[in-house]
Protein backbone atom coordinates (compact mmCIF):
# COMPACT_ATOMS: atom_id res chain seq x y z
CA UNK A 1 0.00 0.00 0.00
CA UNK A 2 2.89 2.29 0.59
CA UNK A 3 4.16 1.64 -2.43
CA UNK A 4 1.21 3.03 -4.09
CA UNK A 5 0.59 6.15 -2.38
CA UNK A 6 4.38 6.77 -3.48
CA UNK A 7 3.81 6.22 -7.00
CA UNK A 8 0.61 7.80 -7.17
CA UNK A 9 2.24 10.69 -5.28
CA UNK A 10 5.13 11.05 -7.05
CA UNK A 11 3.02 10.63 -10.89
CA UNK A 12 0.39 13.53 -9.92
CA UNK A 13 3.30 15.74 -9.44
CA UNK A 14 5.92 14.83 -12.52
CA UNK A 15 2.18 14.79 -14.71
CA UNK A 16 1.29 18.72 -13.14
CA UNK A 17 4.92 19.77 -13.65
CA UNK A 18 4.67 18.44 -17.30
CA UNK A 19 1.63 19.91 -17.53
CA UNK A 20 2.68 23.55 -16.15
CA UNK A 21 5.69 23.97 -18.34
CA UNK A 22 4.34 22.12 -21.32
CA UNK A 23 1.31 24.90 -21.65
CA UNK A 24 3.85 27.97 -21.10
CA UNK A 25 5.75 27.09 -23.71
CA UNK A 26 2.81 26.08 -25.84
CA UNK A 27 1.58 29.53 -25.55
CA UNK A 28 4.62 31.04 -27.73
CA UNK A 29 4.06 29.22 -30.37
CA UNK A 30 2.29 31.04 -33.09
CA UNK A 31 0.52 27.99 -34.82
CA UNK A 32 -0.75 26.10 -31.52
CA UNK A 33 -1.68 29.46 -30.79
CA UNK A 34 -3.85 29.27 -34.24
CA UNK A 35 -4.97 26.05 -33.39
CA UNK A 36 -6.84 26.88 -30.20
CA UNK A 37 -8.65 29.68 -31.97
CA UNK A 38 -9.61 27.61 -34.44
CA UNK A 39 -10.75 24.73 -31.84
CA UNK A 40 -12.68 27.68 -30.10
CA UNK A 41 -14.56 28.75 -33.53
CA UNK A 42 -15.46 24.96 -34.12
CA UNK A 43 -16.73 24.99 -30.60
CA UNK A 44 -18.93 28.03 -31.29
CA UNK A 45 -19.95 26.73 -34.77
CA UNK A 46 -22.83 24.23 -33.78
CA UNK A 47 -24.71 27.33 -32.00
CA UNK A 48 -24.50 29.86 -34.92
CA UNK A 49 -28.26 28.85 -36.79
CA UNK A 50 -27.32 29.77 -40.14
CA UNK A 51 -24.47 27.03 -39.98
CA UNK A 52 -26.75 23.88 -38.26
CA UNK A 53 -28.26 22.84 -41.40
CA UNK A 54 -24.50 22.43 -42.91
CA UNK A 55 -23.31 21.12 -39.48
CA UNK A 56 -25.40 19.75 -36.49
CA UNK A 57 -25.09 21.40 -33.68
CA UNK A 58 -24.12 17.75 -31.49
CA UNK A 59 -21.43 17.21 -34.25
CA UNK A 60 -19.89 20.65 -34.01
CA UNK A 61 -19.69 20.32 -30.21
CA UNK A 62 -18.39 17.11 -30.16
CA UNK A 63 -15.87 18.17 -32.41
CA UNK A 64 -15.14 21.36 -30.31
CA UNK A 65 -14.54 19.48 -27.10
CA UNK A 66 -12.18 16.89 -29.02
CA UNK A 67 -10.04 19.78 -30.44
CA UNK A 68 -10.14 21.42 -27.15
CA UNK A 69 -8.84 18.51 -25.59
CA UNK A 70 -6.14 17.77 -27.66
CA UNK A 71 -5.21 21.56 -27.80
CA UNK A 72 -4.73 20.89 -23.46
CA UNK A 73 -2.13 18.21 -23.95
CA UNK A 74 -0.30 19.56 -26.97
CA UNK A 75 1.89 21.38 -24.57
CA UNK A 76 2.88 18.14 -22.73
CA UNK A 77 2.79 16.20 -25.66
CA UNK A 78 5.48 19.01 -27.17
CA UNK A 79 7.93 19.17 -24.24
CA UNK A 80 7.77 15.27 -24.28
CA UNK A 81 8.53 15.03 -27.57
CA UNK A 82 11.62 17.26 -27.06
CA UNK A 83 13.65 14.37 -24.82
CA UNK A 84 13.35 11.70 -28.35
CA UNK A 85 15.67 11.20 -30.49
CA UNK A 86 14.54 11.92 -34.09
CA UNK A 87 15.01 8.78 -35.39
CA UNK A 88 12.39 7.62 -33.13
CA UNK A 89 9.93 10.21 -34.10
CA UNK A 90 10.97 10.09 -37.85
CA UNK A 91 9.84 6.23 -37.51
CA UNK A 92 6.73 6.49 -35.36
CA UNK A 93 5.38 9.03 -37.23
CA UNK A 94 6.13 6.66 -40.54
CA UNK A 95 4.02 3.86 -38.91
CA UNK A 96 1.09 5.99 -38.36
CA UNK A 97 1.16 7.53 -41.51
CA UNK A 98 1.39 3.63 -43.04
CA UNK A 99 -1.54 2.91 -40.90
CA UNK A 100 -3.61 5.38 -42.51
CA UNK A 101 -3.70 7.58 -39.09
CA UNK A 102 -4.22 6.07 -35.70
CA UNK A 103 -7.57 7.58 -33.88
CA UNK A 104 -6.88 10.87 -35.88
CA UNK A 105 -3.65 11.49 -33.56
CA UNK A 106 -0.57 12.89 -34.28
CA UNK A 107 2.81 12.10 -33.30
CA UNK A 108 3.53 14.00 -30.16
CA UNK A 109 -0.17 13.05 -29.17
CA UNK A 110 0.28 9.15 -29.78
CA UNK A 111 3.24 9.00 -27.90
CA UNK A 112 2.17 10.99 -25.33
CA UNK A 113 -0.53 8.71 -25.13
CA UNK A 114 1.43 5.50 -25.06
CA UNK A 115 3.40 7.32 -21.90
CA UNK A 116 0.44 8.02 -20.07
CA UNK A 117 -0.36 4.38 -20.25
CA UNK A 118 2.40 3.25 -19.34
CA UNK A 119 2.25 5.33 -16.08
CA UNK A 120 -1.25 5.32 -15.47
CA UNK A 121 -2.24 1.20 -16.17
CA UNK A 122 -0.34 0.16 -12.88
CA UNK A 123 -1.88 2.67 -10.69
CA UNK A 124 -5.79 1.97 -11.46
CA UNK A 125 -4.84 -1.75 -11.78
CA UNK A 126 -3.22 -0.96 -8.01
CA UNK A 127 -6.83 0.82 -7.24
CA UNK A 128 -8.69 -2.13 -8.59
CA UNK A 129 -6.49 -4.78 -6.66
CA UNK A 130 -6.15 -2.73 -3.46
CA UNK A 131 -2.43 -2.11 -4.24
CA UNK A 132 -1.72 -5.90 -3.52
CA UNK A 133 0.45 -5.53 -6.59
CA UNK A 134 4.44 -5.44 -5.88
CA UNK A 135 7.37 -3.65 -8.11
CA UNK A 136 7.32 -6.76 -10.65
CA UNK A 137 3.39 -6.13 -11.02
CA UNK A 138 3.85 -2.26 -11.69
CA UNK A 139 6.43 -3.13 -14.01
CA UNK A 140 4.91 -5.57 -16.49
CA UNK A 141 1.54 -3.60 -16.19
CA UNK A 142 3.43 -0.52 -17.25
CA UNK A 143 4.90 -1.92 -20.27
CA UNK A 144 1.29 -3.73 -21.39
CA UNK A 145 0.21 -0.15 -21.58
CA UNK A 146 3.25 0.99 -23.46
CA UNK A 147 3.18 -1.85 -25.98
CA UNK A 148 -1.06 -1.65 -26.55
CA UNK A 149 -1.01 1.16 -28.80
CA UNK A 150 2.09 -0.23 -31.02
CA UNK A 151 0.01 -3.52 -30.99
CA UNK A 152 -2.67 -1.78 -32.26
CA UNK A 153 -1.07 0.32 -34.94
CA UNK A 154 0.78 -2.27 -36.49
CA UNK A 155 -2.19 -4.59 -36.67
CA UNK A 156 -4.21 -1.28 -38.36
CA UNK A 157 -0.60 -1.67 -40.89
CA UNK A 158 -1.06 -5.22 -41.58
CA UNK A 159 -4.76 -4.69 -42.57
CA UNK A 160 -4.39 -1.84 -44.27
CA UNK A 161 -1.74 -3.25 -46.41
CA UNK A 162 -3.43 -6.71 -46.84
CA UNK A 163 -6.59 -4.35 -48.37
CA UNK A 164 -4.06 -2.21 -50.61
CA UNK A 165 -2.74 -5.55 -52.02
CA UNK A 166 -6.19 -7.64 -52.27
CA UNK A 167 -7.68 -4.52 -55.02
CA UNK A 168 -4.36 -3.95 -56.69
CA UNK A 169 -4.91 -6.12 -59.24
CA UNK A 170 -8.14 -5.17 -60.32
CA UNK A 171 -7.73 -1.64 -59.96
CA UNK A 172 -4.64 -1.80 -62.33
CA UNK A 173 -7.08 -3.36 -64.62
CA UNK A 174 -9.59 -0.73 -64.67
CA UNK A 175 -6.57 1.85 -64.89
CA UNK A 176 -5.20 -0.28 -68.07
CA UNK A 177 -8.55 0.09 -69.89
CA UNK A 178 -8.86 4.00 -68.83
CA UNK A 179 -5.93 4.74 -70.09
CA UNK A 180 -6.15 2.77 -73.27
CA UNK A 181 -9.54 4.42 -73.71
CA UNK A 182 -7.87 7.85 -74.44
CA UNK A 183 -7.86 8.98 -71.02
CA UNK A 184 -4.47 10.52 -69.03
CA UNK A 185 -3.28 9.08 -66.21
CA UNK A 186 -4.08 11.32 -64.08
CA UNK A 187 -7.62 11.57 -65.63
CA UNK A 188 -7.77 7.83 -65.42
CA UNK A 189 -6.35 7.71 -61.89
CA UNK A 190 -9.03 10.19 -60.82
CA UNK A 191 -11.83 7.89 -62.50
CA UNK A 192 -10.51 4.97 -60.97
CA UNK A 193 -10.69 6.36 -57.26
CA UNK A 194 -13.71 7.63 -57.91
CA UNK A 195 -14.91 4.05 -58.39
CA UNK A 196 -13.22 1.97 -55.78
CA UNK A 197 -13.71 1.92 -52.35
CA UNK A 198 -10.78 1.25 -49.36
CA UNK A 199 -7.24 2.18 -48.75
CA UNK A 200 -5.70 2.29 -52.19
CA UNK A 201 -8.57 4.90 -52.85
CA UNK A 202 -6.98 7.16 -50.13
CA UNK A 203 -4.03 6.82 -51.52
CA UNK A 204 -4.73 7.44 -54.68
CA UNK A 205 -6.66 10.79 -53.78
CA UNK A 206 -3.85 11.75 -51.70
CA UNK A 207 -1.53 11.53 -55.11
CA UNK A 208 -3.89 13.78 -56.86
CA UNK A 209 -4.38 16.41 -54.29
CA UNK A 210 -1.00 16.70 -54.19
CA UNK A 211 0.07 16.79 -57.69
CA UNK A 212 -2.54 19.65 -58.14
CA UNK A 213 -0.67 21.58 -55.79
CA UNK A 214 1.97 21.40 -57.45
CA UNK A 215 3.96 18.85 -56.53
CA UNK A 216 6.14 16.59 -58.83
CA UNK A 217 4.74 13.70 -59.90
CA UNK A 218 7.66 11.45 -59.78
CA UNK A 219 7.95 12.80 -55.99
CA UNK A 220 4.56 12.30 -55.16
CA UNK A 221 4.40 8.56 -56.82
CA UNK A 222 7.47 7.90 -54.32
CA UNK A 223 5.16 9.02 -51.41
CA UNK A 224 2.07 6.78 -52.59
CA UNK A 225 4.33 4.25 -52.43
CA UNK A 226 6.40 5.36 -49.18
CA UNK A 227 2.85 5.66 -47.64
CA UNK A 228 1.82 2.42 -48.22
CA UNK A 229 4.46 0.01 -47.71
CA UNK A 230 3.47 -2.18 -50.01
CA UNK A 231 6.41 -3.96 -52.71
CA UNK A 232 4.64 -4.41 -55.33
CA UNK A 233 2.60 -0.91 -54.85
CA UNK A 234 6.61 0.31 -54.58
CA UNK A 235 7.52 -1.97 -58.30
CA UNK A 236 4.23 -0.06 -59.89
CA UNK A 237 5.41 3.29 -58.85
CA UNK A 238 8.53 2.81 -60.04
CA UNK A 239 7.72 1.26 -63.47
CA UNK A 240 5.29 4.58 -64.22
CA UNK A 241 8.20 6.96 -62.97
CA UNK A 242 10.47 5.42 -65.22
CA UNK A 243 7.97 5.06 -67.93
CA UNK A 244 7.20 9.44 -67.38
CA UNK A 245 10.92 9.85 -67.71
CA UNK A 246 11.84 7.58 -70.27
CA UNK A 247 8.57 8.23 -72.41
CA UNK A 248 7.09 5.32 -72.66
CA UNK A 249 4.00 4.22 -73.59
CA UNK A 250 2.12 4.09 -69.82
CA UNK A 251 -0.98 1.96 -71.67
CA UNK A 252 1.75 -0.80 -72.22
CA UNK A 253 3.74 -0.16 -68.97
CA UNK A 254 0.45 -0.69 -67.10
CA UNK A 255 -0.82 -3.84 -68.92
CA UNK A 256 2.94 -5.38 -68.49
CA UNK A 257 2.53 -4.51 -64.72
CA UNK A 258 -1.44 -5.78 -64.41
CA UNK A 259 0.18 -9.21 -65.47
CA UNK A 260 3.22 -8.86 -63.37
CA UNK A 261 0.89 -8.33 -60.27
CA UNK A 262 -1.56 -11.06 -61.02
CA UNK A 263 1.79 -13.48 -61.46
CA UNK A 264 3.03 -12.55 -58.45
CA UNK A 265 -0.17 -13.06 -56.56
CA UNK A 266 -0.63 -16.17 -57.79
CA UNK A 267 3.03 -17.54 -57.11
CA UNK A 268 1.89 -16.20 -53.35
CA UNK A 269 -0.91 -18.37 -53.46
CA UNK A 270 1.08 -21.32 -55.01
CA UNK A 271 3.76 -20.71 -51.73
CA UNK A 272 0.97 -20.25 -48.95
CA UNK A 273 -1.00 -23.64 -50.57
CA UNK A 274 2.67 -25.52 -50.10
CA UNK A 275 3.12 -24.45 -46.78
CA UNK A 276 -0.32 -25.57 -45.48
CA UNK A 277 1.09 -28.64 -45.04
CA UNK A 278 3.90 -28.32 -42.89
CA UNK A 279 1.57 -25.99 -40.56
CA UNK A 280 -0.56 -28.30 -40.40
CA UNK A 281 1.59 -31.09 -39.80
CA UNK A 282 2.01 -30.14 -35.90
CA UNK A 283 -1.53 -29.78 -34.91
CA UNK A 284 -2.18 -33.12 -36.21
CA UNK A 285 0.88 -35.01 -34.25
CA UNK A 286 -0.13 -33.10 -31.01
CA UNK A 287 -3.74 -33.15 -30.72
CA UNK A 288 -5.73 -35.21 -33.79
CA UNK A 289 -3.32 -38.41 -33.70
CA UNK A 290 -3.53 -38.66 -29.84
CA UNK A 291 -7.58 -38.60 -29.89
CA UNK A 292 -7.17 -40.97 -32.95
CA UNK A 293 -4.73 -43.40 -31.08
CA UNK A 294 -7.03 -43.34 -28.16
CA UNK A 295 -10.01 -44.13 -30.46
CA UNK A 296 -8.54 -47.09 -32.48
CA UNK A 297 -6.39 -48.23 -29.83
CA UNK A 298 -8.05 -47.92 -26.60
CA UNK A 299 -10.69 -51.06 -27.05
CA UNK A 300 -7.67 -53.46 -27.94
CA UNK A 301 -5.88 -52.26 -24.75
CA UNK A 302 -8.77 -52.49 -22.51
CA UNK A 303 -8.83 -56.12 -24.09
CA UNK A 304 -5.46 -56.41 -23.60
CA UNK A 305 -5.58 -55.52 -19.84
CA UNK A 306 -8.96 -57.69 -19.45
CA UNK A 307 -6.92 -60.98 -20.43
CA UNK A 308 -3.38 -60.64 -18.95
CA UNK A 309 -5.22 -59.89 -15.35
CA UNK A 310 -7.48 -63.43 -15.84
CA UNK A 311 -4.44 -65.20 -16.83
CA UNK A 312 -2.71 -63.96 -13.53
CA UNK A 313 -5.61 -65.07 -11.52
CA UNK A 314 -5.43 -68.49 -13.33
CA UNK A 315 -2.02 -69.09 -11.83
Amino acid sequence: MMLFLISAGSFLCSAAIVYYIGQRRLETLPEERLSKYQSQAVWELGRKPQAREAYPPAAAAAVGRAAIWRQRIAGPALLVMRFLPRTYIDNVEKQLTMAGGFASLRVAEYIFLRLFLALCSPLFLSVLTGGRGGLSFFLQTGALGWLVPRLLVKRRIAARQKAILKSLPDTVDLLTVSVEAGLGFDAALQRVAAKITGPLSDEFNHFLRAVRMGAPRQAALRALAERSGVPELRAFTSAIIQADQLGVSIGDVLRIQSEDIRRKRRQKAEELAMKAPIKMLFPMIFFIFPSLFIVLLGPAAIHLMIMFMSLSLQR
